[in-house]
């Protein structure tokens, strides 16, 4: 009855023009290419454009990234629609597993947009502040040479890079303290939501729609990206304060159910 696309895909896109019969609906999840993304890459982007011309309805999940889509294209207002990216019954959140104190975790795809480095070059003042403090980066992407160069303190670094099964995300976050994103651009992230659901703060930044996910100092803090000190300012806040990490990693489970 409906056809519903996820993004657009190079050779599926091509073929919309012989499923017209059938009404379109396309959930946008990047608006735009993002930096140092090579996969989104496969498909150049007025083939996406072209699918999103043809919907007759489009879903994305924060209001920016509805502002950034009909400007963009010149699209009716009405025709986009802003549906909040949840995650839906991960029992494995409710396993306890005891935090480990003073751990930040990274998780996700590891590409220039995710702004890795700068949560690398954050990691001096954060030790200064709270020298147990240990930095967790799990994911798939881009090689991790360059940012192994940028740790000035490897010991401090576990990597798990490669594919994380469901078993491990949920053992990663259960044992996290604070969940770091510190993007340099961004649509939206299925990573806040995860984290809300094992009760865990999130400091992000200032881009794309992460506002409209992190409710700042009431779920986690924003701040500025490509800001190394501001970003070590607000997970040392977190770490020293269990009450705190506490509170609002409740106020964020909340905010998701």
């Amino acid at each position: 009855d409906v056809v519903h696309l996820q993004t657009g895909h190079l050779w599926f896109n091509f073929a919309l023009p012989l499923l017209r019969r059938y009404p379109l609906v396309i959930t946008v999840h990047d608006p735009i290419r993002h930096c140092g993304d090579e996969l989104s890459r496969k498909t150049p982007q007025w083939i996406v454009d072209r699918g999103y011309y043809q919907a007759d309805e489009l879903v994305v999940h924060a209001p920016q990234m509805k502002d950034v889509l009909v400007k963009r294209l010149d699209l009716v207002d009405h025709k986009v629609h802003v549906i909040p990216h949840v995650v839906c019954g991960d029992s494995s959140a409710q396993a306890h597993v005891e935090e480990e104190e003073h751990l930040v975790l990274f998780f996700g795809r590891i590409w220039e947009y995710k702004g890795l480095e700068y949560l690398i070059r954050a990691e001096p003042l954060i030790t200064a502040s709270v020298p147990q403090a240990r930095i967790i980066i799990a994911g798939t992407g881009e090689s991790l040479d360059r940012y192994r160069r940028l740790m000035l303190h490897p010991d401090r670094f576990s990597i798990h890079e490669g594919y994380v099964t469901d078993e491990q995300r949920a053992e990663l976050f259960r044992r996290a303290s604070v969940v770091v994103l510190p993007y340099i651009e961004a649509s939206q992230s299925g990573v806040i939501p995860v984290a809300y659901s094992f009760g865990k703060p999130v400091v992000a930044t200032r881009v794309g729609g992460l506002p409209a996910q992190v409710d700042d100092g009431n779920t986690g803090y924003l701040v500025p990206p490509r800001d190394e000190k501001g970003l070590a300012e607000a997970i040392v806040r977190l770490l020293l304060d269990r009450d705190l990490r506490r509170r609002l990693g409740a106020n964020g489970k909340r905010k998701i159910t």
